[in-house]
């Protein structure tokens, strides 16, 4: 994913009331291997360097589809 938005949240789990544990800021890249929804977004997942499996918020949802990404996908 590549970030199109000026921040977004890194977080332990995929919902808003996740932790917040790090950012990505416009124009910087990740990859992912999950997709999930939960509190009206699409959450993309991936294990950080760390070991630990992380979540952030790429869009928001409706009737399961990303209706307002915030980010480009490959």
């Amino acid at each position: 994913m590549t970030v199109k938005v000026s921040l977004l949240n890194v977080r332990d789990k995929p919902g808003v009331d996740g932790k917040v544990v790090a950012t990505y800021t416009n124009g910087e890249q990740f990859n992912y291997d999950s997709v999930y929804i939960a509190d009206g977004y699409i959450w993309v997942s991936y294990v950080s360097h760390s070991g630990v499996r992380r979540y952030v918020a790429a869009g928001e949802e409706s009737n399961r589809r990303n209706v307002v990404p915030y980010g480009t996908f490959k």
